[in-house]
């Protein structure tokens, strides 16, 4: 997980439940299977070929921080609301 990395979550509501995708600047498409957001928390989980990817956070405002792990290794992430 070293370097860089850019990408949109889109987060969308269906009745009471959510749905969450990323997608990579290269075109990747990853439904996010594990998801819940509950008292401006956010917490995922989802399989990335083979590795188990875990995230969580915190919105503030149109801003969300928090931490991606997997395999190990964790490092933190932000990211701004865009409509």
């Amino acid at each position: 997980m070293p370097g860089t990395n850019t990408g949109i979550l889109v987060i969308s509501q269906e009745g009471d439940a959510y749905k969450c995708v990323a997608l990579t600047d290269d075109g990747y498409e990853q439904l996010i299977d594990s998801f819940d957001i509950t008292d401006g928390k956010i917490s995922a989980s989802y399989d990335s070929m083979g590795t188990l990817v875990e995230f969580d956070g915190l919105f503030d405002g149109n801003n969300l921080s928090g931490t991606l792990s997997a395999e190990g290794m964790s490092m933190g992430y932000t990211a701004t609301k865009v409509e």
